[in-house]
């Protein structure tokens, strides 16, 4: 049966959309310094190692010169100068913290300098990687005791992208032993010693949903979640049974992929996807408070991905109106740059919408003016800038936004109307749904009718 779209339209009143409210909950705090938004650009976030691991074909060691150069006073000098307010600088990439020391000690060097010429600093955090050679050798517990995912067979799963990274495993978000470490040895570090002020926490997603997590923690933990989340009595009214301490996983064959799944209709697997959800929520969660009791005025960012046509929850863990209670700032790589193409009215105005619904500030990709346009109307702040030379249209809108910052400050938008994004018929429908709720968007934003994105 065709679900039901997730699609009202509503009266709005001002301020009724934003998700941050006021909270004694560390993990929901808006940090004073972002309020009034921010230019972030800088340094690549790999640390060196990485280009020499992945060794891909834009890099060779001639560009060692240049990398230095990025983390130097006059760099950063120069992106003072010129108005930018956060610098940006790698940190960590997941190759664990000894092997990673060097660099994290350059960062903080170059840290130190950021703040000296009153810029914030960001520092980028790899949150979905294990580099297995040299994070065994550091902790021999992490291969021992499973710190990264399995599959059914009990193989390592792996980032999805690029077939020439094996290396980089996908940790376990389950595992408290993983998680600890993760806070303590490199979130720690990050706030007492590199003195950062904005957390990006890159690749923060789960995997396709062909590779189900499989480590006996994950498989614990939701079997718990079940039992935590209902009664036995509702249990069975759920499954037909209330004893779930043999569930596991989804599993799937090739006559049986999960991309042959247009409606989610097993109540198991719909549990599945909101475990996911739930786990990456709650981790997040819980980084975010570990990091503001270090230091309440910390950023927290996000690389989740935006709205991008499918289902979020399904495709990788991700609801957006439960996770964004926890991010100040969230990163969305779609490449869907302003433009009017063959009728249609392209943009990011899904993402930035998003962005005002949660209270959060989207970084995306920009480059020509439409993009700069388009970001300063609907995210009121320049945000990135990217890792390289600030070009001539990138210092032209940063001194726009710099000027005119009084226009977009704590600017309230013009919407009457919203398309509530139902987590239900949005998450457990991979098709009919994601097309009715973009198109409905779509023609509201062709017509020129300012609407808002909500979440129930």
């Amino acid at each position: 049966m065709r679900m039901i779209v997730g699609l009202l339209f509503i009266v709005l009143t001002c301020g009724s959309l934003f998700a941050q409210q006021a909270s004694d909950d560390l993990a929901r705090y808006t940090p004073e310094w972002i309020k009034d938004g921010f230019a972030d650009a800088g340094a690549t976030h790999e640390p060196w190692m990485f280009q020499v691991r992945r060794n891909n074909g834009n890099f060779n060691q001639w560009q060692k010169e240049y990398y230095e150069y990025q983390t130097s006073e006059e760099y950063i000098k120069s992106l003072a100068e010129a108005g930018v307010t956060v610098y940006h600088l790698y940190l960590y990439k997941g190759f664990g913290f000894e092997a990673e020391k060097e660099h994290m000690d350059k960062a903080a060097k170059a840290a130190a300098t950021a703040h000296k010429y009153g810029m914030k600093v960001d520092t980028y955090i790899q949150w979905n990687s294990m580099m297995y050679e040299t994070f065994f050798a550091e902790v021999p517990e992490a291969e021992t005791d499973l710190w990264y995912q399995v599959d059914v067979n009990g193989k390592p799963i792996m980032i999805t992208y690029s077939y020439q990274q094996s290396f980089r495993y996908r940790p376990c978000f389950n595992h408290d032993g993983y998680m600890n470490y993760f806070k303590e040895k490199i979130i720690r570090y990050a706030i007492e010693v590199v003195k950062t002020d904005f957390l990006h926490f890159d690749n923060f997603d789960y995997n396709d949903p062909n590779d189900a997590d499989f480590n006996p923690a994950t498989i614990a933990a939701f079997r718990k979640y079940l039992r935590d989340k209902y009664t036995p009595q509702e249990r069975i009214e759920r499954f037909g049974f209330a004893n779930v301490s043999h569930v596991l996983p989804p599993m799937w064959n090739a006559p049986n992929p999960a991309g042959k799944i247009v409606e989610v209709k097993d109540p198991m697997i719909q549990e599945w996807i909101d475990f996911r959800c739930w786990t990456l929520t709650t981790r997040l969660a819980e980084c975010a408070r570990f990091a503001r009791s270090l230091n309440k005025e910390v950023v927290v960012e996000v690389n989740c991905g935006g709205i991008e046509g499918g289902s979020r929850a399904w495709e990788y863990g991700i609801n957006h109106g439960d996770l964004l209670q926890y991010a100040n700032v969230i990163w969305a790589e779609d490449l869907n740059f302003a433009q009017w193409k063959d009728g249609v009215a392209v943009g990011k105005f899904r993402n930035y919408k998003l962005g005002r619904a949660t209270n959060t500030f989207i970084m995306s990709y920009n480059h020509k003016p439409y993009d700069f346009a388009e970001n300063l109307a609907l995210n009121r702040t320049i945000a990135s800038l990217g890792w390289d030379e600030l070009d001539e249209v990138e210092l032209k809108y940063l001194k726009f936004w710099q000027t005119h910052k009084d226009l977009y400050t704590k600017a309230q938008g013009a919407e009457r109307v919203a398309v509530l994004r139902s987590y239900p018929s949005m998450a457990y429908n991979i098709v009919d749904t994601q097309v009715s709720v973009n198109m409905a968007e779509q023609a509201l934003q062709q017509r020129q009718i300012p609407f808002a994105i909500i979440f129930d």
